[in-house]
C-alpha cells in the first residue's frame, strides 16, 4: 500500500463581504485570503513585494526564462499569436472590404493616421481592444492599396495624411523669433 498524506485544510469563507485594501470599495470575497476586489487592485497592491523580490534577486528572470524557454521554446511565438487572434476577432475577423477571413492576410488599420506625425500609434492588444472605435480590419491587398493611393478603389476609404510632423532647426527658431 502507498502511504497517502491527507490534504491540507483550506481556510474557510467566513465573511465575504469586504472592503479592498487598495481603492475602499466594498467587494464580495470568492477566496478566503482575498484582500482586493479586482486584478487592478491586486496588482497594485502586490507591486511592492515583487519590486523588492526584484531588487533581492536581480538575476532572478534570467533563470526563470531560461527554463521556460527549454520547456516550451514557442512561447512567445504562440503568445503574440494568440493575442493578434483575440485582437482579430474582436474587430470582427474580416476585411471590411472584400470579406477576406484568412487571418494569415488580414491587417489592423489604424483610423485616426499617424503618417506624416513621426510618430506610431500604440499596439498593445489590450489598448487597441479598448479603442476599437480606431481601428479597422483590412486584407493586406487593400491595406497596401491605402497605403500608397490614400484611397481604397470601389469603397469610400479615404486616408487623410496628417500635417508633416518635423523639429525647426536652430536657424528658424532664430529667424522666427525676430
Amino acid at each position: 500500500m502507498y502511504k497517502t498524506t491527507p490534504k491540507r485544510l483550506q481556510p474557510t469563507l467566513k465573511n465575504p463581504d469586504r472592503i479592498c485594501v487598495v481603492c475602499n470599495k466594498p467587494y464580495t470575497a470568492k477566496a478566503p485570503l482575498q484582500k482586493t476586489c479586482s486584478i487592478e487592485c491586486r496588482g497594485i497592491n502586490n507591486a511592492p513585494r515583487h519590486q523588492r523580490f526584484k531588487d533581492k534577486n536581480p538575476d532572478a528572470m534570467k533563470g526563470y526564462n531560461k527554463n521556460r524557454i527549454q520547456k516550451d521554446p514557442d512561447y512567445w511565438r504562440k503568445k503574440i499569436e494568440k493575442e493578434r487572434v483575440r485582437v482579430l476577432e474582436a474587430l470582427g475577423g474580416k476585411c471590411i472590404v472584400c470579406g477576406a477571413t484568412n487571418k494569415n492576410w488580414l491587417h489592423v488599420d489604424y483610423i485616426p493616421t499617424m503618417v506624416g506625425t513621426g510618430m506610431r500609434h500604440p499596439r498593445h492588444p489590450k489598448w487597441v481592444i479598448e479603442h476599437k472605435e480606431d481601428f479597422r480590419i483590412l486584407c493586406a491587398n487593400h491595406h497596401y492599396e491605402l497605403t500608397i493611393t490614400g484611397r481604397i478603389e470601389g469603397s469610400d476609404i479615404v486616408q487623410h495624411a496628417k500635417q508633416a510632423y518635423y523639429k525647426k532647426s536652430d536657424n528658424e527658431k532664430h529667424n522666427s523669433s525676430e
